[in-house]
């Protein structure tokens, strides 16, 4: 399903924003185990654009309560803004502590001093994580 809303007129500039104040949560499911490497947040060039984000692995069930009380995997505090004409926040992983992914939680929990966070776009960059085919072992000796 496609939770990000249509611009005005403009149906390919969409966007999900938060509803009652700068916090977003937002889960990616992955069909299968996957290896991810680093995140791009698609953002907007004034105050919408958030500045802490907190990662989960694996906890499709999270909501707010769960996602401010818990440390997470990873922290990002203090995100700058991106440089003039780029439109995107690229949060750099731990690729070790993302090896076995089969849902992403981005919990944005602060933004540059907007009412409410907005992401025009998220990108996952990563790989299928390689599962072990029982049927192609042989037998050695």
């Amino acid at each position: 399903a496609n939770v990000l809303k249509a611009a005005g007129d403009d149906a390919t500039a969409t966007f999900i924003e938060s509803d009652a104040d700068e916090q977003l949560l937002l889960t990616v499911h992955f069909k299968r185990a996957v290896r991810v490497h680093h995140v791009e947040l698609g953002v907007r060039d004034d105050d919408t654009r958030p500045t802490t984000v907190r990662t989960f692995v694996n906890a499709p069930a999270l909501d707010f309560g769960d996602a401010e009380a818990q440390a997470g995997v990873e922290e990002f505090d203090e995100l700058a803004a991106p440089p003039s004409g780029e439109r995107h926040i690229t949060l750099k992983l731990k690729y070790v502590k993302y090896q076995n992914v089969t849902a992403l939680t981005l919990f944005v929990s602060a933004n540059a001093g907007a009412d409410t966070s907005v992401l025009s776009r998220i990108t996952v960059f990563g790989k299928p994580r390689e599962s072990l085919n029982m049927n192609e072992l042989k037998k050695v000796g």
